[in-house]
């Protein structure tokens, strides 16, 4: 009797240690749900208010948008209501390479732009399209992007008649396809939707490059149109273009990026107090698209997979080599197009590369505080905070 009251008042005396233990752990942050939850600063509102056209040629099942509307409603509380926008999305006041002319024409006034997508100018804004360039974690390469903008990439946008404000880095594009993809070899003779991947290194991996929006895709796959698409997992999610594929090849082929681009009057004519607000929402917003649009999805994307019954093919050691060899010579055509227009892209590579290794090791809270405490300035040639 004694021994089972002793056991009996040890494993009260046990639970009642490991409650307080608990209680008295510190409780982690999460620096995004921080981000939006935190109060409002009590300073002066802007004397004048704002009200912008935010446009953007989404479709409603991106997962981009509603993490983007939650930092512009942050960004209407923090102006305390002197900053509003109405939104126009799926492409009705432009479509996805009309952006730079409607926020020239003054057609809108803050947009969703993708400068590696435009023909000539951009030879920087493009270097995250070549193969091997993005981070494997697409917030570090956020990071990056930010923290060299205000040397390579700011001014070719202001080139184009429009400013540069941020980047939010997508993961890495994989290969989804009908026919198992091991080698390079097995991508010769495939019709592959390529979005964001210069068309010319096409040659370099043997396969066809097709020009089909987004939109388009899933009906080009079901129809035998083409024979996969390279994209990334959030966009093979959203579209369920999973449904019309067999094989998802795990070798990382080329980054991407959504920017975000302004009207310069617009900007130019803001309060300093808007102007302010404005830009400190910039960075930490691109770095919430891409931790909870991108790496976030991500991650949960092999269980759609293979719940779906799709087989996830990882390349071997040897085969990794060569994807390495072939990947790093396709660079070739966009080095070249860099030194015909007066652009060092090499030293850009890197600078990439130092910055990736930098911050390799942070966590995604770290660098999440980075660009709320620690922003870049001077993105905008026109204004340092």
């Amino acid at each position: 009797m004694r021994v089972a009251r002793f056991r009996r008042r040890l494993s009260i005396l046990v639970s009642v240690t490991a409650s307080l233990v608990m209680l008295t752990q510190p409780v982690v942050a999460d620096s995004f749900v921080d981000w939006y939850s935190a109060p409002v600063p009590q300073s002066s509102p802007s004397p004048t208010s704002a009200s912008w056209k935010f446009s953007h040629p989404a479709p409603p099942v991106s997962p981009l948008m509603p993490i983007m509307r939650q930092g512009l409603d942050l960004l209407v509380r923090r102006s305390q209501g002197k900053f509003s926008y109405k939104e126009y999305g799926g492409g009705v006041l432009h479509g996805q390479l009309e952006a730079f002319r409607a926020l020239r024409r003054g057609i809108s006034d803050y947009a969703l732009c993708y400068g590696s997508l435009e023909a000539n100018g951009f030879e920087y804004t493009k270097a995250l399209t070549q193969y091997g360039v993005a981070a494997k974690n697409p917030l570090v390469t956020t990071r990056v992007l930010a923290e060299l903008a205000p040397r390579y990439f700011a001014a070719e946008f202001e080139a184009k008649g429009v400013y540069y404000s941020a980047s939010a880095a997508s993961a890495p594009s994989r290969i989804l396809t009908k026919k198992p993809v091991h080698n390079i070899g097995d991508l010769k003779g495939l019709k592959l939707i390529t979005h964001g991947i210069p068309a010319e290194t096409a040659k370099y991996y043997g396969y066809t490059p097709i020009n089909i929006s987004f939109t388009e895709t899933y009906t080009a796959l079901q129809q035998g149109i083409v024979d996969g698409v390279i994209g990334i997992d959030p966009a093979f999610i959203a579209f369920k273009l999973y449904e019309q594929a067999d094989y998802l090849t795990l070798v990382d082929i080329a980054g991407g990026a959504v920017d975000l681009c302004i009207n310069r009057k617009s900007f130019d004519s803001l309060s300093p107090q808007n102007k302010a607000t404005l830009y400190s929402i910039q960075q930490p917003l691109m770095m919430s698209i891409a931790k909870k649009a991108v790496s976030d999805l991500s991650r949960r994307a092999n269980a759609v997979y293979i719940k779906r019954g799709i087989e996830l093919i990882t390349p071997t050691p040897e085969e990794i080599t060569e994807w390495n060899s072939v990947g790093l010579k396709s660079r070739a055509p966009w080095i070249s197009s860099c030194k015909k227009q007066g652009k060092d892209c090499e030293a850009l590579l890197k600078d990439i590369e130092q910055l990736k290794q930098k911050y390799n090791n942070y966590t995604d809270d770290a660098l999440m505080n980075l660009a709320i405490q620690q922003p870049v300035t001077g993105i905008i040639s026109t204004y340092n905070p």
